[in-house]
């Protein structure tokens, strides 16, 4: 029934389970056995639902936006900070910072941000953004594999000295990302029962 269906929609919200209880759902979905499932699933989330869940992500979200995100980005990198993420920065081809840096202008004033009165920690994390969906564009207009692989390499250590060199951002970039993980998770686990769903579009997914 549907209490059962949202406990196991809202497992689907639980950090690093998603892909084994996409896995689950589907099969006992295939053997009939939701029943079963759904009875394991409600000792581990009780009778929370999905809207209960994007709920309370929500909140996290926001939460983290405030708390986390606009104090940490709110402050100038250090000297040395600079020093250490500038020469990766250099290593992108100046098409693509160029590509990348008009992203993040567009990316900063469509949030309400003044571009012109960034601090370095809010123009550095635009630009990281930008820079990845740069690549990706790039990617579908044709970019080689070994290109791309390059970039990406580049974009992780470009994040690694952020991480480092931006007290904060770490911790922040961490949170957001676990919330958006489990917004996506719900979202997989609302999929789930649509009768077209197949496996290999779950797996896709996870």
């Amino acid at each position: 029934g549907q209490p059962a269906r949202a406990k196991v929609r809202s497992s689907a919200a639980m950090p690093g389970q998603t892909g084994a209880r996409a896995e689950d759902v589907l099969g006992a979905r295939a053997r009939g056995q939701l029943g079963r499932l759904t009875n394991d699933v409600e000792g581990t989330v009780g009778a929370t639902t999905g809207p209960q869940a994007r709920a309370r992500i929500e909140a996290g979200l926001q939460d983290a936006s405030e708390n986390l995100y606009t104090p940490t980005m709110g402050k100038q990198v250090s000297e040395e900070g600079m020093a250490a993420i500038q020469p990766i920065l250099d290593r992108f081809p100046p098409q693509v910072v160029s590509r990348a840096e008009q992203v993040m202008a567009n990316l900063a004033r469509t949030e309400g941000y003044d571009v012109a009165r960034l601090t370095s920690a809010e123009r550095l994390h635009f630009l990281k953004r930008a820079l990845s969906d740069t690549v990706q564009t790039m990617g579908r207009e044709g970019l080689g594999a070994d290109e791309a692989r390059a970039y990406g390499r580049l974009l992780r250590e470009f994040t690694d000295q952020m991480d480092t060199h931006i007290p904060g951002y770490a911790g922040a970039r961490g949170r957001w990302r676990e919330l958006k993980g489990a917004e996506e998770a719900v979202e997989l686990g609302d999929n789930i029962f649509k009768p077209t769903t197949r496996i290999d579009d779950i797996r896709e997914r996870v």
